[in-house]
This record gives structure tokens, C-alpha cells and sequence, in this order.
């Protein structure tokens, strides 16, 4: 008895030291897989955190060409880099020249960032830890617009000034032009209360024709559309004391975006009932000066300084002075014109 005892403890010994050796051996492997799973998790979130820079600089180069086609390509590396640098992760990245094809309207970006392995490091003991370039690639597309935000009056198209440059006065007169299309300018009914319209190109509206037009505007919606055409609501001439006049204040000596209306005819489709006219075009014109009334005791009566202009004396009369400029599209990006272009990320 006594010496199976001994026979047993010398087993159990035996087999102590053999743990103690597998242990050892799969301590190794085990630290690996460790490490390689720590710097995998962390070489994904760094990734993660480039494609957002990817993305957010893919979105900031088609929206600056979706503004203005003939200069975002000498800004691009600069916005790319500075959105990359501003989502960047811990270890910095790089932008690569952004990727632009205007014929699809597209912004490709790509960013790179060397990414160390630390806990790998640790296991094969070198000090200079070996290294990944990770990647990310984001493209966006800008859409090209249709629609605007526009004053709430439109004009016929033949009372749009054939050259450019001259100063002209619009008056609502309501003088036909060929085929019956009003002339002058009427107001736009949109079957809304606001003063600021949002207009489509090709859009079917209803022209009302008559001497006072009628909208109303908001504290909000005014101080909106003062802070988009740069209009300090607090040294307006003529000290207009409605939020109308102060609006129509507003357009003086700044250069807005008047819908121009024709025929229903000339779009496509069936116009509804009601609704004889159809937004043809846009014209930028630079208001020299207005003399309006609205609501029907909303007067405006100003003139931009330096300018003669040659208003109407009486209210029977209405009209703005202005020198027209071009027709336009509204992603032209005019004040009072379009919202911010339309940019999707795609990939």
C-alpha cells in the first residue's frame, strides 16, 4: 500500500511539470492571438474613422462644385484636407488628390493613414512596430438644380430687357405680350401666405395681375432671407416698418433672382385648373431701385444710393428699376436663389 501511495504522488509530480509545460507553450500562441485581435479591432476602428473623413470630404468638394463648377477644382485638395484632418482618427490622414468628373458630376476622395502595431510588437520584441496603410474611399454626386427660392413676383418674358448692362424700369402695366402672356410683372400665388416663394423651373403658377400684391412674412423668414442676401435689417433706407417693406427694402442694391413666366403652353404637361402660366426661366437682376405697395398699406419707395433712378411719383403706379444681368439656372447659386445644391454620397 505504502508504495502505490509513492507510485501516485510521483505520477501526480510528473504530470504537474507536464501543465506547466503545455501552458508555457500555449501561453505564446495565446499572446499572439491576443495581440493580433487588439490591433485588428483598433486597425478597424481607425479605418471607420477615415471613411467618415472620406465621406465628409467627398460631400464638402461636390457641394463647392455643385456652387460653382469653374473654380472647386483648384479648392478641392484643400477642403478634402481640411475635412479629413477634422474627422481624423488617432493617427493621422492623408487626403489624396480628390478625383473629379464633371461629366457625371462626381467627387471621388481617398484618404490613407499608416496604422502601427503596437501589441504585435511586444510579442516579436521589436521596438520599431511594423506598420499598415489603411484606406478609405468616399463619392459624392451634385445634382443639378430646378428649383429656387425667389421673391414673390415673376415677370413676362417680353419684358425682360434684351441686352444686359442697361437700366431698365419694370413696370406693372400689364401690357400683353405676343400670344397674350401679360407683360410687366405680377405677383406669384402660390396659394401660401409667404412672401418668399419656392419656384421650380417648368412649374405651373398662377399670376396675379393687379396693383397691390399680398403676402405676409415672418420675424424668422425675414431675418432668413436678410442674412442670405447680406441685408442688415438695421440701416435700411426709407425706415420700412413692416416685415414686408423691410423685405422689399432688402432688394435694393443687390442682385436677385426673378422668375420669368410665359404660356402654360410652353411646359410640359396639362396645367391645373386655374394656373395659366408657367415658370419659363430665371433672370438675375441687380435692383437699382422699387417702388411697391403691398397688402395695400405696405409701401416701399427706395432708391440705391448713388443711383438716379426714375420711380413713379404716385401709388398708382408700381414697378423696380434694375439692370438685368443674365438668365440663370439655379445652381448659378444667386442670392435669393437656390438652396444648397443637391449632393448624395454614393459609395
Amino acid at each position: 500500500m505504502p508504495m502505490m501511495a509513492k507510485h501516485f504522488m510521483r505520477l501526480v509530480r510528473d504530470e504537474r511539470g507536464a501543465n506547466a509545460v503545455l501552458i508555457t507553450f500555449l501561453l505564446i500562441p495565446m499572446m499572439g492571438f491576443g495581440a493580433l485581435a487588439f490591433d485588428v479591432s483598433a486597425q478597424h476602428a481607425e479605418r471607420t474613422q477615415l471613411q467618415l473623413g472620406a465621406d465628409a470630404a467627398a460631400l464638402a468638394v461636390a457641394r463647392s462644385c455643385g456652387i460653382d463648377e469653374t473654380t472647386c477644382a483648384g479648392t478641392a485638395q484643400t477642403v478634402a484636407d481640411g475635412f479629413v484632418a477634422g474627422n481624423g482618427g488617432t493617427f493621422p490622414g492623408a487626403a489624396e488628390a480628390p478625383v473629379i468628373d464633371f461629366g457625371k458630376r462626381q467627387a471621388t476622395v481617398t484618404t490613407a493613414a499608416d496604422f502601427p502595431h503596437f501589441f504585435a510588437s511586444l510579442i516579436d520584441g521589436d521596438g520599431d512596430p511594423s506598420h499598415t496603410r489603411v484606406a478609405a474611399r468616399a463619392t459624392a454626386e451634385w445634382e443639378e438644380g430646378t428649383a429656387a427660392t425667389v421673391v414673390p413676383f415673376a415677370i413676362g418674358e417680353c419684358s425682360v430687357p434684351s441686352g444686359t448692362g442697361s437700366v431698365e424700369f419694370i413696370p406693372i402695366d400689364n401690357d400683353p405680350c405676343s400670344g397674350s402672356v401679360p407683360g410687366g410683372f405680377g405677383w406669384l400665388d402660390d396659394g401660401t401666405d409667404s412672401c418668399i416663394k419656392d419656384v421650380t423651373l417648368g412649374d405651373f403658377t398662377t399670376i396675379t395681375t393687379g396693383n397691390t400684391g399680398k403676402c405676409d412674412l415672418t420675424d424668422a423668414e425675414l431675418a432668413s432671407a436678410a442674412a442670405q442676401i447680406g441685408c442688415s435689417l438695421s440701416s435700411l433706407p426709407g425706415k420700412p416698418k413692416s416685415n414686408v417693406e423691410k423685405l422689399f427694402a432688402c432688394f435694393v442694391g443687390r442682385t436677385i433672382l426673378v422668375p420669368v413666366y410665359s404660356l402654360a403652353s410652353e411646359c410640359e404637361g396639362t396645367p391645373p385648373a386655374g394656373k395659366s402660366y408657367c415658370i419659363s426661366k430665371f433672370a438675375a437682376f441687380d435692383i437699382i431701385g422699387i417702388h411697391v405697395k403691398v397688402n395695400g398699406s405696405d409701401q416701399v419707395d427706395a432708391c440705391e444710393s448713388g443711383e438716379t433712378c426714375h420711380l413713379p411719383k404716385d401709388w398708382g403706379s408700381l414697378g423696380f428699376e434694375g439692370r438685368f444681368i443674365s438668365y440663370v439656372t439655379p445652381e448659378d447659386s444667386w442670392v435669393l436663389g437656390p438652396p444648397n445644391p443637391v449632393i448624395l454620397l454614393i459609395e
